[in-house]
């Protein structure tokens, strides 16, 4: 509803507000299909869900910022993702 007010600044001191993951991912994922690359990205690391993060890195081209993410979390996911990548 705030999007489509115009108001996504409000919506987004919401999500900040409430300091849950999953919100972070939400809003994450709205900026990531917005097009605002580093503020999802910031997003995503907020909800630790590096997955997507390594996902996005290897968008863009940062194959070493995807592999430090994946080799530092542990995350399967994330692992998966860069393993994808290099296969």
């Amino acid at each position: 509803m705030l999007t489509m007010l115009n108001m996504p600044e409000r919506l987004q001191d919401f999500v900040n507000s409430q300091r849950d993951p999953q919100l972070y991912k939400w809003w994450a994922q709205y900026l990531e299909g917005q097009g605002l690359i580093q503020e999802a990205l910031q997003m995503y690391r907020e909800a630790q869900d590096y997955g997507s993060c390594v996902r996005m890195f290897c968008a863009v081209g940062d194959i070493l910022a995807a592999t430090k993410i994946a080799l530092s979390s542990s995350d399967p996911q994330a692992c998966f993702t860069i393993a994808r990548y290099f296969e």
